[in-house]
């Protein structure tokens, strides 16, 4: 019985970490895609100190990059 909880706490550890590592990879590939809007929204934020300012930002640049992409 404890041999098969400790085999089970292990295999939900692994797919926890499979999991968590899916999750990083897919936002930093997202930020990789839109570094554009990613460094827009930088700048924004450090000239304006607003995060309300940079997200309203990269989500305009954002928009604008898949617009533009799709022609």
């Amino acid at each position: 019985m404890i041999v098969d909880m400790s085999i089970l706490s292990l295999l939900v550890f692994v797919v926890l970490v499979v999991i968590g590592l899916l999750i990083i990879i897919f936002i930093v590939g997202s930020l990789i895609t839109f570094l554009p809007a990613t460094l827009i929204a930088i700048v924004v934020l450090l000239f304006t100190g607003s995060w309300l300012y940079a997200g309203i930002a990269f989500v305009v640049i954002a928009v604008l990059m898949i617009i533009f992409r799709r022609e």
